[in-house]
């Protein structure tokens, strides 16, 4: 996944953005794909949800 990838109607079209910490963890590339449709979703007045998760080993 990349930047590029990003569907870019949808994302204005959606009344959420969502993206998660393990999608910017993949990849660098995954995450400049989760920072783009972060940047469309501001522009387009999408509202933005992100997930951080955190597993903790017991």
């Amino acid at each position: 996944m990349n930047p590029t990838h990003m569907p870019v109607d949808a994302i204005k079209a959606a009344k959420l953005f969502h993206a998660s910490a393990i999608t910017c963890a993949i990849s660098d590339s995954s995450c400049d794909a989760v920072f783009k449709g972060i940047e469309i979703a501001r522009e387009s007045n999408t509202l933005g949800v992100f997930t951080e998760e955190v597993v903790h080993r017991v």
